[in-house]
């Protein structure tokens, strides 16, 4: 029962975070991931973030719309 109550508590400090911001909770948890970490592939950060693939791409997909993020072809 802690770690649900302790999951759900963290939900909320995120959403209160992002409120207004125009993200998700996990889109606000991919741009600071790669805030952090500078640049990644879209392999490392499904990866790195326990995120299926083809859901991050989507997300990536809306977070370039949103100006979020921009897409660099890997050299």
């Amino acid at each position: 029962l802690q770690p649900y109550v302790v999951a759900q508590l963290a939900g909320a400090v995120v959403e209160q975070i992002v409120e207004g911001s125009g993200l998700t909770a996990s889109e606000f948890a991919v741009t600071s991931w790669l805030n952090l970490q500078g640049r990644a592939t879209p392999s490392q950060l499904a990866r790195d973030l326990g995120i299926p693939p083809t859901t991050l791409s989507s997300m990536l997909d809306r977070l370039v719309r949103k100006k979020q993020v921009r897409r660099v072809r890997h050299p």
